[in-house]
């Protein structure tokens, strides 16, 4: 008859090694969700400016913001861009359908865009162009 003695268990882990262990655990946990979080889209201060709100015109590198008569034009434009279109980009952008208006002009939003809402259409307040409408990106658009 043999012996059927029961298997002796693996010998514990020191304390000291699992407390090592899980405190590893939850830094790299942390660097995961640290960088899955530069991954996600950062809200914008638009998505604050609601219908009827007013913010300013801003512009990160120019004087000016591009104020187009309908988001079809900015869209046409981005498109131009990106075939590296440079003279179709131009006339778009410096033509009659698109107007530079300052910095820090105040304006209206009336409308949100149809593109996944990155545009918006705004009635202008301050300036000249004063009661004008038109549509700007949201990066261009700030409280």
């Amino acid at each position: 008859m043999a012996d059927t003695a029961a298997p002796t268990p693996a010998p514990a882990a020191p304390k000291h090694l699992t407390a090592i262990g899980c405190l590893g655990l939850i830094v790299l946990l942390a660097v995961v969700v640290g960088a899955c979080s530069l991954m996600l889209p950062k809200a914008s201060p638009t998505s604050m400016i609601g219908i009827g709100d007013q913010g300013h015109l801003r512009s990160t590198s120019t004087a000016t913001v591009a104020v187009g008569t309908s988001s079809e034009v900015l869209e046409a434009a981005v498109q131009a861009a990106a075939r590296k279109d440079t003279i179709g980009f131009r006339q778009i952008m410096f033509g009659s359908q698109v107007v530079w208006v300052n910095n820090g002009t105040r304006v209206q939003v009336i409308e949100f865009g149809p593109a996944f809402g990155d545009m918006r259409k705004v009635r202008i307040l301050d300036g000249p162009r004063a009661g004008q409408a038109g549509w700007v990106f949201d990066y261009d658009l700030g409280p």
